[in-house]
Protein backbone atom coordinates (compact mmCIF):
# COMPACT_ATOMS: atom_id res chain seq x y z
CA UNK A 1 0.00 0.00 0.00
CA UNK A 2 1.63 3.26 -1.03
CA UNK A 3 2.21 5.93 1.75
CA UNK A 4 -0.10 8.85 2.27
CA UNK A 5 1.71 12.12 2.54
CA UNK A 6 0.67 13.86 6.47
CA UNK A 7 0.07 17.04 4.34
CA UNK A 8 -2.36 15.31 2.14
CA UNK A 9 -4.49 14.10 5.85
CA UNK A 10 -3.97 17.44 7.25
CA UNK A 11 -5.87 19.16 4.37
CA UNK A 12 -8.51 16.42 3.90
CA UNK A 13 -8.96 16.68 8.07
CA UNK A 14 -8.86 20.82 7.82
CA UNK A 15 -11.61 20.32 4.80
CA UNK A 16 -13.85 17.80 6.18
CA UNK A 17 -13.96 19.96 9.91
CA UNK A 18 -15.03 23.19 7.76
CA UNK A 19 -18.13 20.94 5.75
CA UNK A 20 -16.23 21.36 2.53
CA UNK A 21 -15.60 17.99 1.61
CA UNK A 22 -18.39 15.38 2.16
CA UNK A 23 -17.46 12.35 4.07
CA UNK A 24 -19.46 9.92 2.17
CA UNK A 25 -18.72 11.40 -1.55
CA UNK A 26 -15.19 9.83 -2.30
CA UNK A 27 -15.24 11.68 -5.66
CA UNK A 28 -15.49 15.10 -3.47
CA UNK A 29 -11.18 13.59 -2.44
CA UNK A 30 -8.06 15.32 -4.63
CA UNK A 31 -5.86 12.55 -6.25
CA UNK A 32 -3.12 13.29 -3.52
CA UNK A 33 -1.54 16.22 -2.49
CA UNK A 34 -1.01 17.54 -6.56
CA UNK A 35 -4.87 17.21 -6.65
CA UNK A 36 -4.73 19.53 -3.85
CA UNK A 37 -2.95 21.79 -6.15
CA UNK A 38 -4.16 21.76 -8.76
CA UNK A 39 -7.95 22.13 -7.66
CA UNK A 40 -6.83 25.46 -5.96
CA UNK A 41 -5.24 26.96 -9.09
CA UNK A 42 -8.14 25.35 -11.06
CA UNK A 43 -8.60 27.13 -14.59
CA UNK A 44 -12.26 27.43 -13.43
CA UNK A 45 -11.00 30.34 -11.48
CA UNK A 46 -10.82 33.88 -12.96
CA UNK A 47 -8.03 34.82 -14.68
CA UNK A 48 -7.14 37.69 -12.20
CA UNK A 49 -7.79 35.93 -9.34
CA UNK A 50 -5.28 32.77 -10.10
CA UNK A 51 -3.04 35.16 -11.00
CA UNK A 52 -3.37 37.04 -7.63
CA UNK A 53 -3.42 34.11 -5.74
CA UNK A 54 0.08 32.00 -7.57
CA UNK A 55 1.80 35.18 -7.23
CA UNK A 56 0.99 35.34 -3.31
CA UNK A 57 1.72 31.68 -2.99
CA UNK A 58 5.11 32.27 -4.88
CA UNK A 59 6.46 35.44 -3.00
CA UNK A 60 6.32 32.69 0.44
CA UNK A 61 7.49 29.73 -2.44
CA UNK A 62 10.90 32.12 -3.40
CA UNK A 63 11.53 33.78 0.37
CA UNK A 64 14.02 31.53 1.58
CA UNK A 65 12.57 31.74 5.71
CA UNK A 66 9.19 32.71 7.64
CA UNK A 67 8.59 35.77 7.00
CA UNK A 68 5.11 38.03 8.37
CA UNK A 69 2.80 38.52 6.22
CA UNK A 70 3.20 42.20 6.77
CA UNK A 71 6.21 41.34 4.70
CA UNK A 72 4.73 40.09 1.81
CA UNK A 73 2.01 42.72 1.71
CA UNK A 74 4.83 45.19 1.43
CA UNK A 75 6.55 43.06 -1.53
CA UNK A 76 3.51 42.77 -3.79
CA UNK A 77 2.18 46.05 -2.61
CA UNK A 78 -0.80 44.61 -1.28
CA UNK A 79 -2.71 45.05 1.61
CA UNK A 80 -2.17 43.90 4.55
CA UNK A 81 -5.46 42.53 5.60
CA UNK A 82 -5.65 41.10 2.37
CA UNK A 83 -2.66 39.24 2.41
CA UNK A 84 -3.51 38.56 6.24
CA UNK A 85 -6.86 37.19 4.97
CA UNK A 86 -4.98 34.98 2.27
CA UNK A 87 -2.35 33.31 4.91
CA UNK A 88 -5.85 32.21 7.28
CA UNK A 89 -7.71 30.97 4.18
CA UNK A 90 -4.79 28.54 3.35
CA UNK A 91 -3.65 28.03 7.11
CA UNK A 92 -3.42 24.23 6.43
CA UNK A 93 -0.52 24.98 3.69
CA UNK A 94 1.57 26.88 5.96
CA UNK A 95 3.68 26.22 8.28
CA UNK A 96 4.30 28.90 11.58
CA UNK A 97 7.82 27.69 13.07
CA UNK A 98 7.53 31.75 14.53
CA UNK A 99 4.73 33.62 15.98
CA UNK A 100 3.16 35.64 13.29
CA UNK A 101 5.69 34.31 10.75
CA UNK A 102 4.73 31.80 8.06
CA UNK A 103 6.17 29.82 5.42
CA UNK A 104 5.02 27.41 2.73
CA UNK A 105 4.28 23.77 4.94
CA UNK A 106 5.24 21.73 1.65
CA UNK A 107 8.10 21.48 -0.38
CA UNK A 108 6.13 19.45 -2.67
CA UNK A 109 3.66 22.73 -2.75
CA UNK A 110 6.57 24.92 -3.29
CA UNK A 111 8.27 22.90 -6.42
CA UNK A 112 4.46 22.68 -7.73
CA UNK A 113 4.05 26.33 -7.43
CA UNK A 114 7.59 27.65 -8.78
CA UNK A 115 6.89 24.89 -11.65
CA UNK A 116 3.72 27.26 -12.91
CA UNK A 117 5.95 30.07 -13.25
CA UNK A 118 7.74 31.49 -16.17
CA UNK A 119 11.29 32.45 -15.23
CA UNK A 120 10.39 36.10 -15.81
CA UNK A 121 7.69 36.05 -13.57
CA UNK A 122 10.45 34.46 -10.94
CA UNK A 123 12.73 36.68 -11.98
CA UNK A 124 10.98 39.85 -11.33
CA UNK A 125 9.84 38.28 -7.49
CA UNK A 126 13.38 37.80 -6.83
CA UNK A 127 13.37 41.63 -8.53
CA UNK A 128 11.06 42.62 -6.04
CA UNK A 129 12.41 40.93 -3.02
CA UNK A 130 15.62 42.68 -3.54
CA UNK A 131 15.02 46.24 -4.16
CA UNK A 132 12.44 46.00 -0.99
CA UNK A 133 15.12 44.19 1.26
CA UNK A 134 17.75 46.62 -0.08
CA UNK A 135 16.38 49.80 1.16
CA UNK A 136 16.13 48.83 4.81
CA UNK A 137 19.97 47.43 4.59
CA UNK A 138 20.86 50.81 3.40
CA UNK A 139 18.95 52.79 5.92
CA UNK A 140 19.73 50.04 8.50
CA UNK A 141 16.47 49.83 9.83
CA UNK A 142 17.04 47.29 12.35
CA UNK A 143 13.42 45.75 10.96
CA UNK A 144 12.06 42.54 9.58
CA UNK A 145 13.21 43.61 5.92
CA UNK A 146 16.88 44.13 7.07
CA UNK A 147 17.35 41.20 9.02
CA UNK A 148 15.65 38.85 6.57
CA UNK A 149 18.52 41.05 3.86
CA UNK A 150 21.61 40.91 5.78
CA UNK A 151 20.92 36.57 5.84
CA UNK A 152 19.87 36.36 2.14
CA UNK A 153 20.10 39.25 -0.32
CA UNK A 154 23.07 37.79 -1.66
CA UNK A 155 21.34 34.10 -1.95
CA UNK A 156 18.36 36.24 -4.41
CA UNK A 157 21.35 37.98 -5.73
CA UNK A 158 22.86 34.74 -6.90
CA UNK A 159 19.85 33.51 -8.24
CA UNK A 160 19.19 36.63 -10.76
CA UNK A 161 22.94 36.49 -11.60
CA UNK A 162 22.47 32.81 -12.34
CA UNK A 163 20.26 33.65 -14.54
CA UNK A 164 21.12 36.77 -16.41
CA UNK A 165 24.64 36.35 -16.12
CA UNK A 166 25.25 39.26 -14.54
CA UNK A 167 26.99 39.49 -11.56
CA UNK A 168 27.73 42.82 -9.95
CA UNK A 169 25.13 43.42 -7.32
CA UNK A 170 26.16 39.81 -6.29
CA UNK A 171 29.81 40.96 -6.26
CA UNK A 172 29.26 44.26 -4.64
CA UNK A 173 27.35 42.48 -1.91
CA UNK A 174 29.20 39.63 -1.06
CA UNK A 175 32.46 41.79 -1.12
CA UNK A 176 31.43 44.86 0.56
CA UNK A 177 33.66 44.98 4.09
CA UNK A 178 30.61 47.74 5.25
CA UNK A 179 28.04 44.99 4.49
CA UNK A 180 29.71 42.14 6.08
CA UNK A 181 30.00 44.08 9.67
CA UNK A 182 26.34 44.50 9.50
CA UNK A 183 26.11 40.94 8.76
CA UNK A 184 28.44 39.80 11.63
CA UNK A 185 27.08 43.06 14.34
CA UNK A 186 23.20 41.01 14.15
CA UNK A 187 23.92 37.92 13.18
CA UNK A 188 26.98 37.70 16.11
CA UNK A 189 28.50 35.21 13.69
CA UNK A 190 29.91 34.75 10.42
CA UNK A 191 27.26 31.83 8.63
CA UNK A 192 25.81 35.18 6.47
CA UNK A 193 28.58 36.37 4.56
CA UNK A 194 29.79 33.08 4.30
CA UNK A 195 26.81 31.96 2.17
CA UNK A 196 27.13 34.91 0.46
CA UNK A 197 31.13 34.10 -0.92
CA UNK A 198 29.50 30.66 -2.10
CA UNK A 199 27.19 32.14 -4.17
CA UNK A 200 29.77 34.13 -5.80
CA UNK A 201 31.76 30.43 -6.31
CA UNK A 202 28.62 29.17 -7.52
CA UNK A 203 28.23 31.96 -10.09
CA UNK A 204 31.59 32.25 -11.04
CA UNK A 205 31.99 28.36 -11.86
CA UNK A 206 29.38 28.86 -14.31
CA UNK A 207 29.98 32.77 -16.00
CA UNK A 208 33.54 34.01 -14.79
CA UNK A 209 36.42 31.36 -13.49
CA UNK A 210 38.93 34.27 -12.90
CA UNK A 211 36.78 35.08 -10.53
CA UNK A 212 36.80 32.09 -8.62
CA UNK A 213 40.34 33.19 -7.12
CA UNK A 214 39.27 36.53 -5.81
CA UNK A 215 36.37 34.67 -4.13
CA UNK A 216 39.24 32.41 -2.60
CA UNK A 217 41.06 35.55 -1.46
CA UNK A 218 37.92 36.74 0.19
CA UNK A 219 36.99 33.26 1.95
CA UNK A 220 40.88 32.91 3.20
CA UNK A 221 40.20 36.94 4.59
CA UNK A 222 37.19 36.38 6.63
CA UNK A 223 38.68 33.78 8.28
CA UNK A 224 41.44 35.97 9.37
CA UNK A 225 38.51 37.98 10.67
CA UNK A 226 37.00 34.80 12.12
CA UNK A 227 39.76 33.54 14.04
CA UNK A 228 40.91 36.80 15.22
CA UNK A 229 37.34 37.45 17.00
CA UNK A 230 38.21 36.92 20.65
CA UNK A 231 37.26 40.09 21.68
CA UNK A 232 34.01 40.20 19.51
CA UNK A 233 32.94 36.93 21.02
CA UNK A 234 33.67 38.07 24.53
CA UNK A 235 31.62 40.77 24.40
CA UNK A 236 29.16 38.82 23.32
CA UNK A 237 28.85 37.63 27.55
CA UNK A 238 27.71 41.15 28.18
CA UNK A 239 25.07 41.18 25.78
CA UNK A 240 23.76 37.75 27.59
CA UNK A 241 24.08 36.00 24.16
CA UNK A 242 25.43 32.98 25.34
CA UNK A 243 24.10 30.44 22.48
CA UNK A 244 26.10 32.70 19.86
CA UNK A 245 29.42 32.84 22.36
CA UNK A 246 29.48 28.62 22.25
CA UNK A 247 28.99 29.01 18.54
CA UNK A 248 31.26 31.07 17.85
CA UNK A 249 34.38 29.27 19.92
CA UNK A 250 33.41 26.17 18.13
CA UNK A 251 34.18 27.69 15.15
CA UNK A 252 37.40 29.62 16.86
CA UNK A 253 40.87 28.27 16.04
CA UNK A 254 42.24 25.29 13.66
CA UNK A 255 42.00 21.61 15.40
CA UNK A 256 45.44 21.60 16.24
CA UNK A 257 47.06 21.97 19.32
CA UNK A 258 47.43 25.71 19.11
CA UNK A 259 43.71 26.02 18.25
CA UNK A 260 42.91 23.80 21.20
CA UNK A 261 45.01 26.37 23.57
CA UNK A 262 42.68 29.58 21.87
CA UNK A 263 39.40 27.81 21.98
CA UNK A 264 40.37 27.07 25.61
CA UNK A 265 41.13 30.43 26.56
CA UNK A 266 38.31 31.80 25.57
CA UNK A 267 36.39 29.69 27.38
CA UNK A 268 37.71 31.00 30.58
CA UNK A 269 37.76 34.48 29.64
CA UNK A 270 33.98 33.88 28.95
CA UNK A 271 33.51 32.97 32.36
CA UNK A 272 35.46 35.39 33.75
CA UNK A 273 34.10 37.92 31.82
CA UNK A 274 30.35 36.36 32.81
CA UNK A 275 31.40 36.57 36.62
CA UNK A 276 32.16 40.15 36.64
CA UNK A 277 28.48 40.96 35.31
CA UNK A 278 26.74 43.83 37.09
CA UNK A 279 23.43 41.86 37.07
CA UNK A 280 21.15 40.53 39.86
CA UNK A 281 20.21 37.33 37.65
CA UNK A 282 22.01 34.69 39.64
CA UNK A 283 20.57 32.12 37.29
CA UNK A 284 21.30 33.26 34.14
CA UNK A 285 24.79 33.52 35.56
CA UNK A 286 24.53 29.26 36.38
CA UNK A 287 23.22 28.18 33.17
CA UNK A 288 25.70 30.02 31.47
CA UNK A 289 28.64 29.22 33.91
CA UNK A 290 27.53 25.18 33.57
CA UNK A 291 27.49 25.60 29.45
CA UNK A 292 30.41 26.65 29.76
CA UNK A 293 32.05 24.07 31.62
CA UNK A 294 29.80 21.55 29.61
CA UNK A 295 31.83 22.73 26.11
CA UNK A 296 35.03 22.80 28.30
CA UNK A 297 34.36 18.59 29.31
CA UNK A 298 33.56 18.11 25.45
CA UNK A 299 37.23 19.14 24.30
CA UNK A 300 39.32 16.72 24.10
CA UNK A 301 43.58 17.15 24.42
CA UNK A 302 46.20 15.47 26.73
CA UNK A 303 47.59 18.06 29.39
CA UNK A 304 51.26 16.42 28.42
CA UNK A 305 50.58 18.27 25.17
CA UNK A 306 48.15 21.16 26.44
CA UNK A 307 49.97 22.80 29.79
CA UNK A 308 47.99 26.20 30.81
CA UNK A 309 50.09 26.20 33.80
CA UNK A 310 52.81 27.02 31.30
CA UNK A 311 51.27 30.75 30.32
CA UNK A 312 47.94 31.02 33.09
CA UNK A 313 48.63 32.91 36.08
CA UNK A 314 47.49 30.29 38.86
CA UNK A 315 45.69 33.17 40.59
CA UNK A 316 43.52 33.71 37.56
CA UNK A 317 42.15 29.62 37.23
CA UNK A 318 41.94 30.03 41.37
CA UNK A 319 39.28 33.22 41.19
CA UNK A 320 37.65 30.97 38.11
CA UNK A 321 37.38 28.33 40.33
CA UNK A 322 36.32 29.68 44.13
CA UNK A 323 33.12 31.53 41.47
CA UNK A 324 32.71 27.59 40.17
CA UNK A 325 32.78 26.23 43.54
CA UNK A 326 30.57 29.12 45.48
CA UNK A 327 27.79 28.09 42.91
CA UNK A 328 28.42 24.37 43.27
CA UNK A 329 29.77 23.58 39.86
CA UNK A 330 32.46 21.59 39.05
CA UNK A 331 35.47 23.59 38.99
CA UNK A 332 37.63 20.62 38.88
CA UNK A 333 36.58 20.92 35.04
CA UNK A 334 39.35 23.58 35.00
CA UNK A 335 42.28 21.84 35.71
CA UNK A 336 41.30 18.54 33.42
CA UNK A 337 44.19 20.15 30.95
CA UNK A 338 46.99 20.67 32.88
CA UNK A 339 49.49 18.82 35.36
CA UNK A 340 49.34 20.43 38.62
CA UNK A 341 52.65 19.67 39.54
CA UNK A 342 53.94 21.80 36.64
CA UNK A 343 52.20 25.15 38.58
CA UNK A 344 54.41 27.90 39.95
CA UNK A 345 53.01 28.89 43.14
CA UNK A 346 54.15 32.16 43.98
CA UNK A 347 51.55 32.32 47.14
CA UNK A 348 49.95 35.82 48.04
CA UNK A 349 48.06 37.01 50.70
CA UNK A 350 44.91 36.37 48.03
CA UNK A 351 45.26 32.53 48.17
CA UNK A 352 44.40 32.68 51.58
CA UNK A 353 40.77 33.93 50.94
CA UNK A 354 37.82 31.78 49.50
CA UNK A 355 39.12 28.82 50.01
CA UNK A 356 41.89 28.80 47.49
CA UNK A 357 44.14 27.06 49.02
CA UNK A 358 41.64 23.84 50.28
CA UNK A 359 40.83 23.99 46.14
CA UNK A 360 44.75 22.76 45.24
CA UNK A 361 44.54 20.38 47.56
CA UNK A 362 41.52 18.61 46.49
CA UNK A 363 42.83 18.90 42.42
CA UNK A 364 45.84 16.69 43.25
CA UNK A 365 43.36 14.04 43.05
CA UNK A 366 44.13 13.94 39.26
CA UNK A 367 47.34 13.02 40.37
CA UNK A 368 47.49 9.05 39.75
CA UNK A 369 50.37 8.22 41.05
CA UNK A 370 50.12 7.73 44.99
CA UNK A 371 53.71 8.49 45.79
CA UNK A 372 53.59 11.25 43.12
CA UNK A 373 50.36 12.84 44.72
CA UNK A 374 51.94 12.57 48.02
CA UNK A 375 54.86 14.20 47.63
CA UNK A 376 53.10 17.28 46.14
CA UNK A 377 50.77 17.55 48.97
CA UNK A 378 53.86 17.53 51.01
CA UNK A 379 55.78 19.80 49.26
CA UNK A 380 52.61 22.34 48.84
CA UNK A 381 51.92 22.22 52.67
CA UNK A 382 55.22 23.41 53.70
CA UNK A 383 54.83 26.34 50.81
CA UNK A 384 51.32 27.38 52.26
CA UNK A 385 52.82 26.65 55.95
CA UNK A 386 55.65 28.95 55.72
CA UNK A 387 53.47 31.64 53.87
CA UNK A 388 51.26 31.17 56.78
CA UNK A 389 54.26 32.04 58.89
CA UNK A 390 55.27 35.15 57.01
CA UNK A 391 51.62 36.30 57.87
CA UNK A 392 52.41 36.17 61.07
CA UNK A 393 50.11 33.06 61.21
CA UNK A 394 51.83 30.19 63.17
CA UNK A 395 49.21 28.88 64.60
CA UNK A 396 47.74 27.87 61.22
CA UNK A 397 50.43 26.48 59.72
CA UNK A 398 50.52 23.69 62.46
CA UNK A 399 47.29 22.51 60.50
CA UNK A 400 49.99 21.61 57.41
CA UNK A 401 52.71 19.16 59.34
CA UNK A 402 50.61 16.16 59.25
CA UNK A 403 50.53 16.11 55.73
CA UNK A 404 54.37 16.15 55.54
CA UNK A 405 56.25 12.90 55.23
CA UNK A 406 59.91 13.29 55.00
CA UNK A 407 61.19 13.85 59.27
CA UNK A 408 64.03 16.50 57.48
CA UNK A 409 61.37 18.61 55.95
CA UNK A 410 59.12 18.95 58.93
CA UNK A 411 61.80 19.48 61.44
CA UNK A 412 62.71 22.68 58.94
CA UNK A 413 58.89 23.27 59.18
CA UNK A 414 59.08 22.80 63.01
CA UNK A 415 62.02 25.73 63.47
CA UNK A 416 60.24 28.27 61.28
CA UNK A 417 56.70 27.76 63.06
CA UNK A 418 58.33 28.09 67.01
CA UNK A 419 59.94 31.43 65.48
CA UNK A 420 57.37 32.49 64.46
CA UNK A 421 56.19 31.86 67.93
CA UNK A 422 58.63 33.67 69.39
CA UNK A 423 58.29 36.51 67.45
CA UNK A 424 54.68 36.96 69.20
CA UNK A 425 56.44 36.33 72.86
CA UNK A 426 54.57 33.02 72.79
CA UNK A 427 57.49 31.04 74.29
CA UNK A 428 54.75 28.03 75.40
CA UNK A 429 54.13 27.65 71.76
CA UNK A 430 57.73 28.03 70.58
CA UNK A 431 59.20 25.24 73.16
CA UNK A 432 56.17 23.13 72.09
CA UNK A 433 57.38 22.77 68.47
CA UNK A 434 61.35 22.16 70.03
CA UNK A 435 60.01 19.19 71.63
CA UNK A 436 58.25 17.76 68.95
CA UNK A 437 61.47 18.37 67.05
CA UNK A 438 63.40 16.45 69.40
CA UNK A 439 60.67 13.87 69.62
CA UNK A 440 61.46 13.20 65.69
CA UNK A 441 65.31 12.90 65.93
Amino acid sequence: MKPIEPAYIRYIFDELSKGYINSENVSELPNGLIGIYEEAFSDKLPTLERKSLLERFAVFAILKKEVSADFVADILSQNISEIRDFVLTFSSWFNSPESGKYQIYHERLRVFIIQRLSEKEINDIHDKIVKRIERSINEQSTDEFEYYGLEFLTQHYGFIAMINGDGKKLLYYAYHQEFWKRQIKISKAYKWTKSGLISVMNWASKYNEDEILNCGVKFVELHSQEQNSAKEIVELIIEKNIESVLMRIQNFGSEDKDGFKRKFTLYLLCLRELFELKIDNEEYIQVCANKILTELENLEADYKIFNWGEYFPLNFILDLACELENRNLNYQTLFKFTDIRKIELKLTNDYFHDNRIQLLFNCTVKIDDENERNSYISNLSIKVANELIKQSKPSDSLDYLRFINNDNDKNSLLINISHGFIEQNNLDAALSCISDIRGCN
